[in-house]
């Protein structure tokens, strides 16, 4: 939702079904990226899923997508799972 005159900077979509925490989404404008908005996001929905009893946050980053990777290895979360496809 969007209250007031201000844009949105960012957002993130989750789901929640303790004992997981699964981050759908995460998003930073480009303009408030490398400024901590994005550690920000991560903090708020690691004390939601906390307060929810979650014990476990996953999320995913596509191949390629290096950014995405990168910003949540520097955040702790680690690569436990990889899934290869092939199209028929």
């Amino acid at each position: 939702a969007h209250i007031g005159s201000s844009p949105a900077v960012g957002f993130a979509a989750v789901d929640v079904l303790a004992p997981r925490c699964t981050i759908r989404s995460i998003f930073v404008g480009g303009e408030f990226r490398d400024v901590g908005v994005g550690a920000g996001l991560l903090g708020a929905v690691c004390d939601l899923a906390i307060d929810e009893g979650c014990r476990v946050l996953d999320a995913s980053a596509l191949p390629g997508d290096r950014d995405t990777k990168n910003f949540f290895e520097t955040h702790g979360l680690t690569a436990r799972e990889i899934i290869v496809q092939r199209r028929l």
